[in-house]
């Protein structure tokens, strides 16, 4: 089955199918293969081995989508036609973005403030959860809208933290 999911800002095409082994998949994003074995999971949290490689990720569902944090980035993970249906016609997607952990943490630094023109994979938020800092950084260039958050304060997934209005201005 193929679908189109839109990760963070873009769009991608992915497909899943029956790998070689039990429990294992075959996955087809935009066109490049990889075999997939799910090692355990629970509590969004999930081990994976991704072409023979063992990986960790944690997962949080939200109304958007699915928050995926993996390799210290949080992406929303949402299936591009629902978003597309939900949204009607005056949808204006790809011109704003907004920050939120993948997990519930604590704020323990904001970089930028209201206003400021940032680069993508910027740091916009530093969060830190179970002894571990995250930085949170910007999935587009722009400029920020809004900070909804303090140092200190305790977020979850699926908060915006930060957001971000595309725009040409390049960050000096």
């Amino acid at each position: 089955m193929s679908e189109r999911l839109r990760i963070g800002e873009r769009m991608h095409e992915r497909s899943v199918s029956s790998g070689s082994g039990e429990g294992a998949l075959r996955v087809d994003i935009d066109g490049r293969s990889y075999d997939v074995e799910v090692c355990s999971s629970g509590g969004g949290r999930h081990c994976v081995l991704i072409d023979g490689k063992l990986a960790t990720l944690f997962t949080a569902r939200s109304p958007e989508g699915t928050w995926v944090w993996w390799k210290g980035h949080s992406r929303l993970v949402a299936d591009a036609e629902r978003e597309a249906r939900r949204a009607g016609p005056r949808s204006a997607a790809g011109t704003s973005a907004g920050v939120s952990p993948a997990t519930p943490a604590v704020v323990t630094a904001i970089m930028v403030k209201t206003g400021d023109n940032v680069a993508e994979g910027q740091t916009l938020v530093v969060v830190t959860a179970m002894k571990m800092e995250t930085c949170l950084v910007a999935q587009l260039a722009g400029r920020v809208r809004a900070i909804n958050t303090v140092v200190g304060a305790k977020v979850r997934p699926g908060e915006i933290l930060v957001e971000i209005d595309r725009c040409d201005i390049v960050p000096s």
